[in-house]
């Protein structure tokens, strides 16, 4: 089990962040923007795939 803290902490980096951004409850288009923010990357539709499956 991972605490990612309250909305209030805006601190996390680094996997925490990563995480942080998996588990929002945000549309795929939003989680690949602010990927592709943060971390300069794209996010692969594979991942959104698993990801999608997994919050179901």
């Amino acid at each position: 089990m991972i605490c990612l803290g309250t909305k209030k902490d805006e601190r996390h980096t680094g996997l925490l962040k990563l995480l942080d951004i998996l588990l929002l409850g945000n549309s795929n288009d939003e989680k690949r923007a602010v990927f592709k923010d943060i971390f300069d990357a794209e996010m692969p539709a594979r991942l959104l795939e698993k990801e999608s499956n997994m919050c179901n």
